[in-house]
């Protein structure tokens, strides 16, 4: 989660990252460098991310609204979506090997389950509203 202020990309959710720069990757689509992600594994949690994010957005008042927003701020949820045999398995996998590493045993046979799956990104963008709205059209 990020915000556009004064041609300035500032992460919202790790507020040291600031002054981020957006480049193109490999695949030709654009990403911001040093942008955090936040694994949300319930909508809770997923909430009070967006919820601490919006915290630290730029406000400042104007004529026509005393809490506007000054700054442009974009949320980009990425979803996976993986068969649940695999990601039980990977677990299982996960939890014997932690398993022998607490027992002190090593050497033990390592094996890998890929995970495969779709995923896609949704963005939502809230722009900044125009303050260039004529006098006569804001009384109507």
């Amino acid at each position: 989660m990020c915000q556009i202020y004064n041609e300035q990309i500032d992460d919202l959710l790790k507020p040291k990252n600031t002054n981020l720069r957006l480049t193109m990757t490999n695949d030709k689509s654009w990403e911001v460098d040093g942008l955090s992600w936040y694994k949300c594994k319930t909508p809770e949690y997923l909430l009070s991310v967006i919820s601490n994010g919006r915290k630290r957005l730029v406000y400042a008042e104007t004529e026509m609204n005393k809490h506007s927003s000054r700054s442009h701020a974009v949320l980009m949820i990425k979803v996976q979506r993986h068969n649940r045999s695999d990601v039980e398995r990977k677990e299982q996998i996960e939890k014997e090997a932690a398993e022998q590493e607490s027992d002190g045993e090593e050497g033990g046979s390592k094996a890998e389950v890929v995970l495969r799956g779709r995923q896609g990104i949704l963005s939502i963008i809230d722009l900044v509203s125009s303050s260039f709205v004529s006098a006569n059209s804001a009384r109507e």
